[in-house]
């Protein structure tokens, strides 16, 4: 999964989702996990906001 983010972070593969409320952050679902993340432009870089459970607050405080 991290390796399709890598290449390109709006695969379709990833099914990932974007946040409402936010122009430019997505999450992506991993077992039981989500990453959020936010692309940065024309250049190939990703950046990671956050990991978190499901269950857990991942959302909180962001």
């Amino acid at each position: 999964m991290l390796s399709v983010l890598s290449i390109n972070p709006l695969s379709e593969v990833l099914k990932f989702k974007k946040l409402r409320g936010k122009d430019n952050h997505y999450r992506v679902r991993i077992g039981d996990y989500h990453l959020i993340y936010a692309p940065q432009g024309d250049v190939l870089l990703v950046r990671v906001i956050r990991i978190g459970n499901r269950k857990d607050t991942v959302y909180r405080h962001f």
